[in-house]
């Protein structure tokens, strides 16, 4: 698998952002694209780095998390292995609610 980044897409309208991400195979944040003060629209990606160089050329901006990845493996060592609710034994606890 390639490398991934994690960008920030910032553009002077929502139309600009939506037909710059629409180019580009990328993996959008869930947040989705968020308005800012001074009227323009970001949104967060993971791509590769040949992506985000493209879309720097796209008349966006980028700013680019090159630590990403190396901050994601550290946190995928916080993930436990196996099955923690023994096939539907053990019920899980906490403050969630079950609807």
């Amino acid at each position: 698998m390639a490398s991934l980044v994690r960008i920030t897409i910032s553009a002077d309208s929502l139309e600009q952002l939506r037909e710059v991400i629409g180019r580009e195979d990328m993996d959008l944040n869930c947040g989705g694209a968020k308005s800012t003060p001074s009227g323009g629209w970001t949104v967060e990606a993971y791509v590769t780095e040949q992506v985000a160089a493209t879309l720097a050329k796209a008349g966006v901006r980028v700013e680019i998390d090159k630590d990403f990845m190396k901050r994601a493996a550290a946190r995928s060592a916080e993930v436990g292995a196996g099955d923690r609710f023994q096939g539907g034994r053990t019920p899980p606890r906490g403050v969630g609610r079950k609807e």
